[in-house]
C-alpha cells in the first residue's frame, strides 16, 4: 500500500543531531539528520569539544554537500576580556560558512548584529525562554529561532507558537536534562572551580554522595533560621531534622527536601533522561519548526542510533504511518540514563547516577574492498546463506558464535545468530582482541560501510 505525504499546515519539524566529532558530524547526516550542531574550543558551551578548526571546516563542506544545515554554537556568557578576542571568533565564522550562530548572550547578538548581519541567530536554551513575551523580545532583537526552556509543558509550547506564529520554536526531544534552570548552575563552579557555562560541567548533582547524621538541637536551628532567615518565620518545633535508616530529610512545614540513600551512597539533583519520541505528532501538529537531540560528548553510536530512531518516527508520522514502538526499544540500546517520556518533567533518580548500557558496539563495518585474489566462496563458507564478507573495525573484543545485531544507515537492523569471523587472509578468528584490529565478518545480506555491530 502506497502512502501520501501527510497534509498539515506546518513545515515538517527539522531533525537537529549533535556534532561532537567530526565523524559523529558525518554519521548524523548519513543516519538522517536535518541538521547538526557543533562548537569549538573556547567558543561554545562545550570546552570539551573534540573538533579543531580543519575538521569543522570538512563538516561543514560535509554537511553542504549532502544538502543539510550546520549550526554553530557561541552560548557562553562573555566578560569583558574576551571580546578582545572576537576578531579571530569573526574570522572563523568567515571560514566555516555556517547556516546559523546559536547564542545566548544579548551582547553577543548586538556584536554579531554589527559583524555577521545577514548570519541567522538561535536563541540558546541557556537564554531561559520560557513565555511568548521572551520570545517576541529575542525576535524584535534580531533571533530567527528560539529554543524553548526544557521545563515548559506541551500546553506551554503550543501557547506559545500560537502566540509567536511568524519566529522559529526549537525544542529538546532526548537527551541528558539538567536539574539547574535550563542549565544555568553554579553547583561545578563552587566545588569544582569548573565552569558549567564553558561547557565544562563536573557533574557534582550526580556525584556519590555518603549521608552523615548529625544531631542539631531545634533551639540551633532557630538560631540559624532567624540569623540567616533561610526558614519562614513558624514556630520553633516547625524546624526538623527527619533522618530513617535509609533516608534523610529538611523541612519547615512548607516544603521537604529529601534525600535517599542506598548501598552506593546518596544522589540528588540527579535528573532522568529525556526521551520525547512517541510525542512527535502532537509536536508536528503545533508547528515545532526543530526536534533537537543532546549529546555532543556522546560516542558516533549513540548518535547513529537515536538520529535514526527520531528519523524514522518523524518519517512515518509524515507518512501518515502509526508510531512504531520498536523504536523505543531501540533508544534502550544507548548508553541512557533512565527516561522520562513526557514534557516538562524534571524526576531524580535515586540510588545511582551510572549510564543503563545494555548493548555494547563491537565494530564498524569500514568502506575497504577486499584485495583481489583468486579463490572459490566455498573454500571458505560453510554456511551457503552467509555469501557475503563485511569489511570492519574492531571497537571492542568479542567471540566468534557471539550473537550480533548490527545498525545500518536504513531499515531494520540485521540479526547474525551466529558471529563467523576472519582476519585479512581469510582464515577463521575465534576472537577480535585487538583495538582497531581489521577483520571481517560472514553476513548473509551486504551490509553498507558505518554500521555498528553491537552485542
Amino acid at each position: 500500500m502506497t502512502r501520501t505525504p501527510r497534509e498539515t499546515p506546518h513545515k515538517k519539524p527539522e531533525l537537529l543531531a549533535p556534532a561532537g566529532t567530526l565523524d559523529g558530524l558525518k554519521t548524523a547526516i548519513l543516519y538522517g539528520a536535518d541538521a547538526v550542531y557543533m562548537g569549538l574550543p573556547g567558543f561554545s558551551m562545550r570546552a570539551r569539544a573534540k573538533m579543531n578548526l580543519e575538521e569543522a571546516i570538512e563538516g561543514v563542506k560535509f554537511a553542504h554537500a549532502h544538502g543539510k544545515k550546520v549550526y554553530l554554537a557561541f552560548n557562553i556568557f562573555a566578560h569583558d576580556r574576551e571580546y578582545k578576542n572576537f576578531d579571530q571568533v569573526s574570522d572563523i565564522i568567515d571560514r566555516l560558512q555556517p547556516d546559523a550562530i546559536i547564542m545566548a548572550d544579548p551582547g553577543i547578538l548586538m556584536w554579531l548584529r554589527s559583524n555577521h548581519p545577514n548570519l541567522p541567530v538561535h536563541m540558546s536554551t541557556q537564554a531561559n525562554i520560557c513565555s511568548s513575551e521572551a520570545v517576541r523580545f529575542w525576535h524584535n532583537a534580531g533571533a530567527s529561532l528560539c529554543v524553548l526552556a526544557r521545563e515548559l509543558s506541551h500546553e506551554e509550547f503550543k501557547a506559545i507558537r500560537k502566540d509567536c506564529p511568524d519566529i522559529g520554536l526549537e525544542i529538546f526531544i532526548h537527551g541528558a536534562m539538567c536539574m539547574s534552570y535550563s542549565g544555568r548552575c553554579l553547583i561545578s563552579n563552587y566545588l569544582a572551580n569548573r565552569d558549567a557555562n564553558q561547557g565544562n560541567c563536573a557533574q557534582p548533582c550526580r556525584w556519590e554522595w555518603n549521608r552523615h547524621e548529625l544531631e542539631v538541637r531545634s533551639e540551633k536551628l532557630e538560631a540559624i533560621s532567624s540569623e540567616n532567615h533561610e526558614f519562614p518565620e513558624t514556630n520553633s518545633t516547625s524546624h526538623s531534622s527527619l533522618l530513617t535508616s535509609n533516608s534523610c530529610a529538611l523541612t519547615n512545614n512548607e516544603t521537604t527536601i529529601e534525600v535517599h540513600e542506598t548501598n552506593n551512597g546518596a544522589f540528588f539533583l540527579n535528573s532522568r533522561d529525556m526521551c520525547l519520541i512517541q510525542h512527535i505528532p502532537a509536536l508536528a501538529q503545533i508547528g515545532i519548526t526543530s526536534l533537537k537531540i543532546e549529546g555532543r560528548n556522546k560516542s558516533e553510536y549513540y548518535v547513529a542510533a537515536t538520529t535514526k530512531a527520531y528519523r524514522q518516527a518523524l518519517d512515518d508520522y509524515n507518512y501518515n504511518k502509526p508510531f512504531n514502538k520498536e523504536l523505543l526499544n531501540e533508544l534502550e540500546k544507548v548508553s541512557h540514563r533512565p527516561y522520562i517520556y513526557n514534557f516538562g518533567e524534571l524526576t531524580q533518580v535515586y540510588g545511582f547516577s551510572s549510564y543503563i548500557r545494555t548493548m555494547e558496539v563491537v565494530a564498524i563495518t569500514t568502506a575497504h574492498k577486499l584485495k583481489e585474489k583468486k579463490f572459490a566462496l566455498a573454500n571458505f563458507h560453510n554456511n551457503s546463506s552467509f555469501n557475503y564478507l563485511i569489511p570492519c573495525r574492531q571497537r571492542g573484543k568479542f567471540y566468534s558464535n557471539d550473537p550480533l545485531e548490527i545498525l545500518t544507515l536504513h531499515g531494520p537492523n540485521i540479526k547474525i545468530p551466529h558471529a563467523q569471523i576472519l582476519d585479512t587472509s581469510l582464515k577463521p578468528l575465534a576472537s577480535t582482541p585487538h583495538p582497531e584490529m581489521p577483520f571481517y565478518l560472514k553476513s548473509p545480506i551486504p551490509i553498507p560501510p558505518d554500521s555498528f555491530i553491537r552485542k
